[in-house]
This record gives structure tokens, C-alpha cells and sequence, in this order.
């Protein structure tokens, strides 16, 4: 493999390991460092920028941070400031500092890491399926996607309420978080994979870089680590009702992503 290979590696074992320590410290009692979240977070974004690079061409993976980024954080300021989008809710300071003062700097990094993370999941879904490609296909993909982003917050958005890293100013019907919340999410992910989708088709592809045969599946490790920690943080904190939910909508991706890996394997 090469350089930019083995670094790619070595960020989702540093996501993963920083991870698990920020969740082991919820039972043992571990000394804390403030680096550990921030560093979590680059770690991730990291590898999945990375990933991104080797295996879609630099100049679609800049396209996908690109429109990532723009859409999240003008959804983000908007909902902040009017709870149109995701509900009434605010950021504590808790996450650092924030862009215009609005949103933290590493929510768009993150909706970044787990768009594509997810988006690599169920992509090949819509060729598998033999749909052509073109609007549908795009729509298909878009429409997918969301929904693997949105099962992924279902353990998320607990985790960081109970963490008071973000607020809601109305009680909602799931565990606390307005079902507003999951709708906006869709609607988001839903976007930036749409316009991505439409986009790409007018950016280079490169031939992707896959040195060895697990390469591909990376993401899907990291979607599965990112579920693993949080359904262990949440049973720690005694909120057990979003780990099942968390399951049942987080598998059925992990399946689809084992099953179209394993036919390019095969």
C-alpha cells in the first residue's frame, strides 16, 4: 500500500481508539483530556477525506466536502436561528468555538465523516439493483443514504443531549428529541447526496486506488465502529431504548454494505 494508504489506516485506528477511551471513561476511571473529542472527530474526517480521495479521485472528494459542508452549515445557521429545520434547539459551548457564531466548527466535519461513510454503504445499491444512470438512480442513491445517516443519529442525538453538548427548547416524542429532528435530517443528507450525485457527473473520475481486497469495506468498519461506541456509551448512561432503535436501523445498512462488498470480492 502506499503512504497515503497506510495514513488513512492509521486514522480509523485512532478514531476508533480514541472513541472507545472516551467511552470506557464512563465506567473506569480514566484520566481525561480535553484533545480527546477534537481529536475523535479529525481522526475521523480524516480518514473518511482520505478514503475519499484514494478511492473517488481527489477532485470528487473535494466536490463531496464541498457541497457537504455548504449545505450543512447553512441548514445548521438556519435551524439554530429559526427551528425551521431540525426543531428549536442551541448549541452549548461545549463543542468550541462556532462559525458565525451559530454552529461549531465540527458539526460540518461531521455530517462530512458520516455522509460518506454512509454514502459509501449503499451507493453501488442503485447499479446492484440495475437502475441506469440518470435522475432516478441519483434520487434512489440520495434517498438511501438519508436514510443510513438518519439510523445513525438515532444514537447520536441521545448521547449528545444527555452530554448537554446541544439543547432542545421542546420535550419531543423520541427519548426527549423532536421527531422534527430526524425529518430535517433526512431532508439535509438528502440534499447534499442529491446535489453531489448531480454534480460529480461533471468531475473527472480517476481509477480508484485499491491495493488490497478490504480496502472498499474501511468505511463500513467505521460506520459499525461509530454505532459500537455509541450503543456502549448509551448502555453506560442507562438510556437503553435508542440503542435498540439504533440497531434496527443501523443493520439493515451494515448488511447491504456486506452484501455489496462481497460480490465485488466474489
Amino acid at each position: 500500500m502506499s503512504r497515503g494508504h497506510w495514513i488513512t489506516l492509521a486514522l480509523l485506528g485512532v478514531y476508533a481508539l480514541s472513541a472507545l477511551y472516551i467511552a470506557a471513561r464512563l465506567v473506569v476511571a480514566l484520566p481525561f483530556f480535553f484533545v480527546l473529542l477534537p481529536l475523535s472527530t479529525l481522526a475521523f474526517f480524516g480518514f473518511a477525506f482520505l478514503h475519499a480521495g484514494l478511492t473517488l479521485g481527489w477532485p470528487r472528494a473535494w466536490t463531496f466536502l464541498g457541497v457537504t459542508w455548504a449545505v450543512t452549515t447553512v441548514l445548521e445557521g438556519v435551524g439554530v436561528s429559526t427551528g425551521w429545520v431540525y426543531g428549536p434547539y442551541a448549541y452549548t459551548e461545549r463543542l468550541g468555538p462556532k462559525l458565525l457564531g451559530l454552529v461549531p466548527v465540527y458539526i460540518p466535519l461531521a455530517w462530512f465523516m458520516m455522509g460518506y461513510t454512509a454514502y459509501t454503504l449503499v451507493a453501488p445499491l442503485a447499479t446492484a439493483l440495475g437502475l441506469r444512470a440518470g435522475w432516478k438512480a441519483d434520487v434512489w442513491t440520495a434517498a438511501t443514504g438519508a436514510l443510513a445517516m438518519a439510523a445513525w443519529d438515532l444514537t447520536m442525538d441521545p448521547i449528545m443531549v444527555s452530554g448537554n453538548h446541544w439543547v432542545w427548547q421542546v420535550q419531543g416524542a423520541y427519548f426527549g428529541i423532536p421527531i422534527h429532528n430526524y425529518a430535517g435530517w433526512l431532508f439535509t443528507a438528502f440534499t447534499f447526496y442529491l446535489l453531489y450525485q448531480r454534480l460529480v457527473r461533471r468531475v473527472r473520475a480517476a481509477r480508484p486506488q485499491a491495493p488490497v481486497h478490504w480496502w472498499p469495506s474501511l468505511p463500513l468498519v467505521a460506520y459499525v465502529i461509530a454505532g459500537t461506541v455509541n450503543f456502549a456509551t448509551l448502555a453506560v448512561r442507562g438510556i437503553p431504548g435508542p440503542i435498540v432503535a439504533g440497531f434496527f436501523g443501523m443493520a439493515p445498512f451494515v448488511l447491504v454494505g456486506l452484501a455489496l462488498w462481497g460480490r465485488k470480492v466474489t
